[in-house]
C-alpha cells in the first residue's frame, strides 16, 4: 500500500510538472544557448516544448529577432554584423551594412536602426538607419549627452524606444518619433537606470529592466500615455533581464541570472506564478513571435 502511495504521488507530481510546463504559453521564443561554440540562436515551441538550435557558425550571437512580414530571422553575430537565417543558413542582412553595437529592424525588415561610435569618439554612440539596398547608413540622430544603447521598435514602427548613457552608472529610456527627428522625451527618472526595452503586444507600454541602486536588476514597464512605472519581477537574489510579451500579453519571458547560472523564467500576469522553462542549456535574450 505505501509504496502504491509513493508511486501514486510521484504520479501526481510528474502530471503537475507537464501541467506547469503546458501553461507556459503558446507561440516560439526565439533565444540565446550556450553551446561549445558560443551562443547560439535556438528557438522554443511554446506549446511542444521542444527547442532547435538554428545557428551553428563559430562565434557568440545575440539580439535575436523576427521579422513577421517575412518570416526573417535576424541576429546580430560578434563581429557586430547583422545576419539573417533561412532554410538552415546564415547570410549578411546587407553586404553595405557596417558594425554596430545595437540595432532594430524597421519597415518590415527593409531597413533598420542601429547604434555605432561617432567617427571623432568611439566613447559616444550614435543613431544610424540604412535601407537594405542603400550604399551608405545615414545619421538619425546624436544623443544630446553620452551615448545610445539598447533599441526597440514599437508594433506600428512610429517610436522607437532607445536607453541613454548619459553617464558612468546612468541609463534612461528615451522615446524617438521615428518621422520627427527632433522630439524626444524620457521615460525614466535619473535616478533611475534602465536598460533591455522592449514594447506591450499592443504597444501601449515598454518593459524593460532597471535597478535603483546598481544591486539588483528587477523587471518595470512604463505606461506610454501616464508615464507610470510600475514593477514586475524583483528579488533579491537574482538579476532579471531582457523582459518581452508574449501570447495575449498574459505572459512575459525574461532572462534570469542567479549564483552564476542564466536561465529564462515566464511569469503569469494574471496569477503572478513564475516557473521556469526547461532547457536543457544555459539561454538568455528571449523573443517571442507566433
Amino acid at each position: 500500500m505505501g509504496r502504491l502511495v509513493i508511486l501514486f504521488s510521484g504520479m501526481a507530481y510528474f502530471m503537475f510538472c507537464l501541467t506547469c510546463m503546458a501553461g507556459n504559453g503558446k507561440g516560439k521564443l526565439l533565444h540565446l544557448g550556450l553551446t561549445e561554440t558560443g551562443w547560439q540562436v535556438f528557438e522554443y515551441d511554446l506549446s511542444s516544448q521542444q527547442t532547435k538550435q538554428l545557428t551553428f557558425s563559430m562565434g557568440d550571437k545575440n539580439w535575436p529577432r523576427y521579422v513577421e512580414a517575412t518570416g526573417m530571422i535576424a541576429f546580430r553575430e560578434s563581429r557586430g554584423y547583422v545576419y539573417t537565417y533561412s532554410d538552415g543558413k546564415e547570410a549578411r542582412w546587407s553586404e553595405k551594412t557596417g558594425m554596430c553595437a545595437s540595432y532594430a529592424l524597421a519597415d518590415q525588415g527593409k531597413s533598420m536602426f542601429y547604434t555605432w561610435w561617432a567617427a571623432d569618439n568611439r566613447g559616444r554612440h550614435h543613431l544610424w538607419r540604412q535601407g537594405r539596398g542603400d550604399g551608405f547608413p545615414t545619421l538619425f540622430r546624436r544623443p544630446d549627452v553620452g551615448s545610445f544603447g539598447h533599441l526597440a521598435i514599437s508594433p506600428d514602427g512610429k517610436l522607437l524606444v532607445a536607453s541613454q548613457i548619459p553617464g558612468f552608472y546612468e541609463e534612461r529610456l528615451v522615446l524617438l518619433d521615428l518621422d520627427n527627428k527632433s522630439l524626444a522625451e524620457y521615460l525614466t527618472p535619473n535616478t533611475f537606470r534602465a536598460m533591455y526595452p522592449s514594447w506591450s503586444l499592443d504597444g501601449k507600454r515598454i518593459l524593460f529592466s532597471g535597478t535603483r541602486d546598481s544591486q539588483n536588476y528587477d523587471l518595470f514597464e512604463v505606461d506610454i500615455a501616464t508615464r507610470k512605472i510600475s514593477p514586475l519581477v524583483a528579488s533579491s537574489d537574482a538579476n532579471e533581464f531582457a523582459p518581452v510579451e508574449g501570447g495575449d500579453g498574459a505572459k512575459v519571458y525574461y532572462e534570469r541570472k542567479s549564483a552564476g547560472q542564466v536561465h529564462l523564467d515566464v511569469l503569469d500576469r494574471k496569477s503572478g506564478k513564475i516557473t521556469q522553462l526547461d532547457l536543457p542549456y544555459p539561454a538568455r535574450e528571449p523573443y517571442w513571435y507566433d
